[in-house]
């Protein structure tokens, strides 16, 4: 029962990264004493490409690197702009 559900959920994620064309995060070991960074590019929601859209859906990049000087993100606009969905996107893609 357990080992065929996980082999399941395995198949039809693998699935579904190839026809989305999703990847995996590559992990980076930093040296002792480095501050550890988040560089992510090309960051999509995937609910948002569950939906037919007219038009293409922009995908976002986010960097916090303690070294570059961006350590902190202050996300600001107006309201429906996308906020909530950009933290969800860049929280999604780290888990």
């Amino acid at each position: 029962g357990i080992v065929l559900s996980e082999l399941d959920v395995s198949a039809s994620m693998a699935l579904l990264s190839i026809q989305r064309n999703h990847c995996r995060p590559q992990f980076v070991e930093h040296s002792e004493g480095d501050s550890a960074s988040l560089q992510a590019s090309r960051l999509r929601h995937p609910i948002f490409e569950c939906f037919q859209q007219t038009e293409p859906i922009e995908p976002n990049s986010c960097v916090l690197d303690r070294t570059l000087g961006c350590a902190l993100h202050l996300v600001t606009g107006a309201n429906m702009s996308g906020k909530s969905t950009y933290l969800r996107t860049v929280a999604l893609s780290i888990i």
